[in-house]
């Protein structure tokens, strides 16, 4: 059986009263028990406990000294129902009666041995009990010794404050917090004042009174790191010190500075300091930093310091800023990493066109005839590229069909040979991109088409082999083709039309151009201003070179001939291993290695053609990672649409390891 009572708040009272009070309680308990057990149980000896010397002074000797009424009459009511002889000392940490006055939480009481058992000597022989009576010299001493309690707030600020931490922690917004605690203090006030309760909102009053108690409480974390003593409020060796700080008259730390005799707002010329590293700090930052509508670093600071001082300030700002998630949206840098070392298909050679990349231009116009008021259709250019030497083969079609397309890589083939591999974005690279390039996409998407194209490259040896969706970056050598292409068509043609065969023709002139730029210097030689150009691992000769002189008069043999053709290119594949190889060594951007994306990484997906607030978020289950330098460049993402294969650089990792404001 257990009871307890709630002090009075209108009138103060002493400790020692309020101990009074509670032995009057367990008195009329004691009394109420026996009665209800005589008949059944033979009670020999009873044992009450008390973990006030004061109280227990009085009750052994009521009469020795004059009290006023109000102990006299409780002293009175001890001894009515208990023997004064069988009040004994205990020590309050083994006091089960001491854990309703601090306060338990429900999720401990189960498993409190205190609280069902008592003290763990209790379940020993009577003549182990560690039982304390007081002396004559005690009763002498404790007789009129009184402590005045304080108000209904200090008695809560004397509570261990690892209670009021623990909420501050589940508390994930300021305001919510500030009024959590104000409810608080009303549920006391309507406790104690019943016939004058509160029940409208908030007032300003006791938001205040209940945002100062949270700022006494984060202070207190300032008071233990940082002062030599409670009470004088002097820092040595830390940032504070240089604040010149002083306790105001609601007992919080300020700032006291240099700038007081300015004429600005108190707040301002004395902000309250705050804690670094604190999560109240970060919830106040956070607050501002919503009500200012995400604003920046600078911004956000100085909003904040016409209030409080953040230690350290500008690195918690920050540090906020850094881990909004609306402002990693719009903000956020994507992952990158390291440029890759270049595959083996762009480093070796057996013929030109042995490894080709493909690629399609965005439509084209194409005139049915060169008539006023003719019809017009669409056309599409098809970029094929040696992955070695850099050339290019460009075919006109008329339509994304998977027939247009075999038809197109039937004449590269018939005129430049059969090649082993071709590299090719993804399908869903076509898809985000102009309504025309999403019928390139619907064509792969198609199950026909598609099965039409791997049946054509399957039959002739063929592999067909797709980079990682969304990453163009991946197939640069054509990207950079088509680029070259569309420049020079639309300087030569501008907003000219023109039919098939003389867009076909200039076309096959724009191939002859694009093959003819230089890679490297032929020689060393001052005065040889030849350089290999694509087109020598083609011809033997760049497209744009003028005629050579007629040879046929010569007495050279046949063989002579050949050799000479055959010791031209092999001069032209030693320039490409010793030259143009090395041009490739360095690298133009992403030059430092970065931490790789880990599995469980919470990511947002960039997408260029929808808004930030629509980016969706996703989850890392899968590394691609290389297997030459173990860096990781594309990854398996889970977003609420099903699993993606993503490139690192269209993903924006989250900090998981800290608070995440939204």
């Amino acid at each position: 059986m257990a009871k307890s009572r709630v002090a009075p708040l209108k009138k103060q009272q002493s400790i020692p009263r309020l101990e009074l009070c509670g032995a009057v309680l367990l008195s009329k308990i004691t009394n109420r028990f026996l009665d209800r057990i005589n008949n059944e149980l033979k009670i020999n000896d009873i044992y009450l406990f008390s973990d006030s010397n004061i109280v227990l002074c009085w009750i052994k000797a009521p009469y020795k000294h004059k009290h006023d009424t109000y102990v006299s009459h409780r002293l009175m009511q001890i001894i009515d129902t208990t023997n004064g002889k069988n009040w004994y000392y205990i020590n309050t940490k083994q006091n089960p009666a001491d854990l309703i006055t601090r306060g338990v939480m429900p999720k401990d009481l189960p498993t409190c041995q205190l609280w069902w058992q008592g003290a763990p000597w209790m379940a020993n022989d009577l003549s182990s009990w560690p039982i304390l009576t007081p002396s004559d010299e005690d009763i002498s001493t404790h007789q009129n010794k009184e402590e005045k309690v304080v108000n209904t707030t200090s008695s809560i600020a004397r509570l261990n404050y690892s209670f009021f931490y623990d909420l501050f922690l589940k508390q994930s917004n300021f305001s919510k917090l500030t009024r959590t605690i104000a409810y608080m203090f009303r549920f006391l006030h309507n406790v104690s004042n019943k016939t004058n309760k509160l029940s409208s909102y908030l007032s300003v009053t006791e938001l205040n009174k209940a945002h100062d108690f949270i700022i006494r409480i984060t202070q207190s974390t300032l008071e233990k790191s940082n002062n030599d003593s409670h009470n004088s409020y002097t820092f040595k060796s830390s940032p504070i010190r240089k604040l010149n700080p002083f306790l105001d008259e609601n007992k919080l730390i300020r700032t006291g500075g240099r700038i007081q005799h300015s004429d600005i707002p108190y707040n301002q010329a004395h902000p309250i300091i705050l804690p670094a590293k604190d999560h109240v700090t970060t919830l106040i930052i956070q607050h501002y930093h919503l009500k200012l509508l995400h604003s920046g670093i600078q911004n956000t600071l100085y909003n904040i310091r016409l209030k409080y001082w953040p230690i350290h300030g500008r690195n918690e700002v920050k540090k906020v800023i850094h881990s909004c998630v609306r402002c990693i949206r719009y903000r956020g840098q994507v992952c990158g990493q390291q440029m890759s070392n270049l595959p083996t298909p762009r480093v070796t050679l057996t013929h030109v066109f042995d490894k080709v990349g493909m690629d399609f231009s965005g439509a084209i116009a194409i005139r049915s005839a060169m008539t006023r008021n003719c019809k017009y259709y669409k056309g599409y250019i098809c970029l094929f590229v040696c992955l070695a030497t850099r050339a290019i083969h460009l075919e006109l079609v008329t339509d994304l069909s998977a027939q247009a397309l075999i038809c197109a890589m039937k004449r590269f083939i018939s005129r430049r040979g059969i090649f082993s591999t071709c590299y090719t974005d993804n399908a869903t690279n076509f898809k985000g991109s102009k309504s025309e390039l999403h019928e390139l996409y619907k064509m792969f998407k198609n199950d026909d088409s598609y099965s039409q194209i791997i049946d054509f490259c399957t039959s002739n040896e063929i592999e067909f082999k797709f980079t990682v969706p969304l990453a163009s970056h991946m197939g640069g050598i054509y990207e950079a083709g088509i680029k070259s292409v569309k420049s020079l068509l639309k300087r030569h043609l501008y907003s000219t039309k023109l039919t098939y065969e003389l867009l076909y023709t200039v076309i096959v002139q724009i191939e002859g151009i694009v093959n003819s730029r230089p890679l490297c210097p032929l020689t060393d030689l001052p005065n040889d201003v030849t350089c290999l150009t694509p087109s020598h691992f083609i011809i033997g000769k760049a497209m744009t070179d003028l005629p050579e002189p007629n040879m046929l008069d010569c007495n050279e043999s046949r063989l002579n001939v050949y050799q000479k053709d055959i010791t031209l290119k092999q001069r032209f594949w030693k320039e490409f291993y010793s030259n143009y190889l090395s041009e490739l060594q360095t690298r133009n951007k992403w030059l430092q290695p970065r931490p790789n994306l880990k599995i469980g990484d919470l990511v947002i997906v960039k997408d260029e053609m929808v808004p930030p607030t629509c980016w969706p978020l996703g989850r890392v289950i899968s590394l691609n990672m290389n297997k030459t330098d173990n860096l990781v460049r594309s990854v398996v993402i889970l977003t609420s649409k099903g699993q993606f294969s993503r490139p690192i650089h269209k993903l924006i990792l989250l900090p998981l390891d800290k608070d995440v404001s939204t």
